[in-house]
């Protein structure tokens, strides 16, 4: 026997309340919100992708003036690390994507 819940026919073969029905099952499926964190897990490891590779010029080139002066707010270990705009914005784009990885899903 087969399962009936995911092998019906086409959609022009069935009617329009089986097809609301099918719907129904569907997204009171357990599987049916793992698309929706799979893409926010991608999206977030390709922002952090994106943060770090910014990161790592604005580290290792000069660039422009920072938005903050590090060295005269924190300790100069910590000012080390945001040495121009570029570093700023590639921590910022890391800790968003960190968000979007670790943030937890609404309760069904």
């Amino acid at each position: 026997m087969t399962n009936s819940k995911f092998t019906t026919p086409p959609i022009a073969n069935r009617k329009r309340r089986d097809l609301a029905t099918w719907n129904l099952e569907r997204a009171m499926d357990s599987n049916a919100g793992k698309h929706k964190i799979a893409r926010m897990w991608v999206a977030g490891w390709s922002i952090v992708t994106i943060g770090t590779a910014l990161w790592l010029y604005g580290y290792f080139t000069r660039g422009t003036q920072a938005f903050v002066d590090w060295p005269a707010s924190v300790p100069w270990w910590i000012a080390d690390y945001v040495p121009n705009m570029e570093a700023e914005i590639g921590l910022i784009l890391i800790l968003v994507g960190t968000v979007a990885i670790y943030s937890p899903t609404r309760p069904r």
